[in-house]
């Protein structure tokens, strides 16, 4: 097991470091990149993980991985109590120690009923529906008949007391009168702010992006209130989830400050971070060849340009928190940053009209966040455009290919098949451009006016009102027939 072997799928440049430092660089990873490295990891990958990180960076890990907005999945909690369980006492106790305890204590309720033992009045239980703890002074009613709940159970109670016998009273205590509501919103409010802190957004807030309104209010917005150049350069200490930073980026031994490879040379501080230190599912869509590269290019300023990497990794991060797509694999995450980059293009290209060096301006001076919901909007433009159509006759009027292209348009991310991409002559990253914007523009108004057309002119020959469409039968069928 090496730390190159674990960081390859997402970090595949990432240097290689000697064995003997191993796990110091591992410890100074960014919780981001070993989230995502852990989702291809093994069982035994993930044991020494779990034997060599900091409990701040498992920490991190259950705050992305063991909640869906406010709500708690205690499942995947138990899957990190698991593992912790079958860890040596030393580390167990370094986790229980450095781990918040609410949701310690909330991990447990989810599997037991702590209450005193008494030797006076024994409970009356199978002896699979209960465990003692080793000083015998409470009793943790199962709630489940599976065994290898028991187990895990069993192996957290004896191992922790033999580190700290005190401090597994206190937890026990607190399962006996802690309420699940009160642990879960408490430790909800916490793991907000770490998760900030991480570079992320909190799904209440990411779901913003989504926020309903039409682009061209939105630009006018934009346009009339740029923030100052000099707010990003105040937030250099901004949240981010960037491996990138060069406060916490971990160095070979054996580099020093004449090494053009360094990651504190500024000169190649832009080069440096796509190849070593962001996750490739992140970096891969940001430095794609497209309009958000190139505006990026024009930033000369390299404190700047890592403090606007930042922000796009927060922004990234955003749209995977509000599609849901942080708890899914590599793959799903990667087509939704990917997805979220392009959104960024096409908001950037219209505030900038397609012009890079004013684009770079617009990276300074807006909330990316709100350039995000720019692209978006523009893409939801066309989506209105094509209900109105949809409201005033049914879908089949259209015909095929034009009906499917209007259905595709429907959803919160309108999609086309590769047919109805190749029909209209754009590739799939294209749709999501000024370039495929414009062409399904100029599709749905070349409908609207076959509609109205249709409709009005051809009122009386077409007969809609005697005789309604049937079922699948389009208005190019009922004129052949007319």
């Amino acid at each position: 097991m090496s730390l190159g072997s674990f960081l390859k799928p997402v970090l595949p440049k990432f240097p290689t470091v000697t064995p003997d430092s191993e796990v110091d660089v591992l410890q100074e990873l960014p919780i981001e990149t070993l989230y995502l490295a852990l989702k291809d990891a093994n069982n035994e990958t993930t044991q020494w993980f779990m034997e060599n990180a900091l409990p701040a960076q498992v920490q991190g890990l259950v705050d992305i991985d063991c909640w869906a907005g406010s709500e708690f999945l205690p499942d995947r909690a138990a899957l990190f109590f698991r593992e912790i369980t079958q860890l040596d006492p030393v580390k167990i106790h370094e986790y229980m120690k450095g781990l918040d305890p609410e949701l310690i204590v909330r991990t447990l309720l989810e599997f037991v009923q702590v209450v005193d033992f008494s030797h006076e009045e024994p409970l009356d239980l199978p002896e699979n529906k209960f465990l003692l703890s080793p000083d015998n002074k409470y009793v943790l009613v199962l709630k489940t008949d599976a065994p290898d709940i028991r187990e895990m159970l069993f192996q957290w109670l004896n191992k922790f007391s033999a580190a700290n016998l005190d401090l597994m009273r206190r937890h026990l205590e607190s399962c006996k009168w802690e309420q699940i509501s009160d642990l879960e919103e408490f430790s909800y409010q916490i793991k907000k702010g770490r998760l900030e802190d991480m570079g992320f957004v909190d799904y209440h807030e990411a779901v913003s992006l989504y926020a309903h309104g039409n682009a061209r209010d939105l630009k006018e917005k934009l346009v009339k209130s740029p923030i100052s150049k000099s707010i990003k350069l105040r937030v250099r200490s901004m949240a981010g989830a960037m491996a990138g930073s060069t406060e916490n980026s971990p160095k070979d031994s054996s580099e020093n400050d004449t090494d053009p490879n360094s990651v504190e040379s500024d000169e190649n501080l832009g080069s440096m971070i796509p190849e070593e230190w962001l996750p490739q599912v992140i970096a891969d869509p940001i430095f794609a060849e497209g309009f958000l590269a190139s505006a990026l290019a024009e930033v000369k300023d390299s404190q700047l340009r890592e403090i606007l990497l930042q922000e796009i990794m927060r922004t990234l991060n955003a749209g995977l928190a509000a599609d849901g797509a942080l708890h899914g694999d590599l793959d799903e995450i990667s087509k939704v940053a990917k997805r979220g980059r392009l959104y960024l293009d096409l908001g950037l290209s219209y505030l900038s009209q397609g012009q890079s060096e004013q684009g770079a301006n617009w990276l300074e001076t807006q909330p990316l966040m709100e350039v995000y919901r720019l692209g978006w909007l523009v893409v939801q433009d066309l989506r209105n455009a094509a209900k109105q159509l949809l409201g005033k006759t049914p879908i089949s009027f259209f015909g095929s290919p034009d009906s499917d292209v209007l259905q595709s348009l429907m959803g919160r991310h309108p999609q086309l098949n590769a047919l109805l991409l190749k029909d209209m002559d754009i590739s799939e990253s294209e749709f999501i451009s000024l370039k495929g914007v414009l062409k399904m523009g100029e599709r749905i108004a070349q409908l609207g006016w076959l509609q109205n057309f249709f409709l009005n002119d051809l009122k009386t020959i077409m007969d809609f009102e005697s005789r309604p469409l049937l079922p699948n039968e389009s208005a190019y069928a009922r004129l052949a027939t007319a």
